[in-house]
């Protein structure tokens, strides 16, 4: 299942870069449905995932309603201001999710941010995937509420 969630943010990107990327593990500080999260160090990151060596951090955790989810720069470009995270940990419904986002300048003080979700159903739940899609497009939990809660984040702090 992909799906495409952008958001028009009347900051510059290097203002919504530093707070997605330089500040990735921090999402809990800005995020009001993330009630928190922090850096994880590499000694934590599961064998099977492979930390992208320019990351300013190997990634983060943050809560799920069935245990904590580690998330996991897996790419990442200054350059190009995009990055790629994997989930590891609890996902009852998904074997896989991973989330490319991108911050693309629309001129000095505005840019589009880009969440490319990537998840994969587990068994039944495939079934389930047009309305999962549309949740998550939707909810204010989820990816939809967080790149909403990243524009008023940005577009009000100095």
């Amino acid at each position: 299942m992909e799906l495409q969630i952008n958001q028009e943010i009347n900051a510059s990107a290097e203002k919504v870069w530093e707070i997605l990327a330089h500040q990735f593990a921090e999402i809990g500080e800005w995020a009001p449905n993330i009630a928190f999260s922090r850096v994880i160090e590499m000694s934590e990151v599961p064998a099977e995932f492979k930390v992208a060596k320019e990351a300013p951090v190997p990634g983060r955790v943050t809560p799920n309603p069935l245990g904590d989810v580690t998330e996991i720069l897996t790419e990442y470009s200054e350059e190009n201001k995009t990055f790629t995270f994997e989930a590891a940990g609890p996902a009852p419904i998904f074997s896989h999710g991973a989330n490319t986002t991108r911050v693309v300048a629309q001129g000095t003080a505005n840019c589009l941010v880009t969440f490319d979700l990537r998840l994969t159903p587990k068994g039944i739940f495939n079934l389930f995937a047009p309305l999962l899609k549309r949740r998550f497009k939707t909810s204010k939990f989820g990816p939809a509420g967080v790149i909403r809660d990243l524009k008023t984040y940005a577009e009000n702090i100095q």
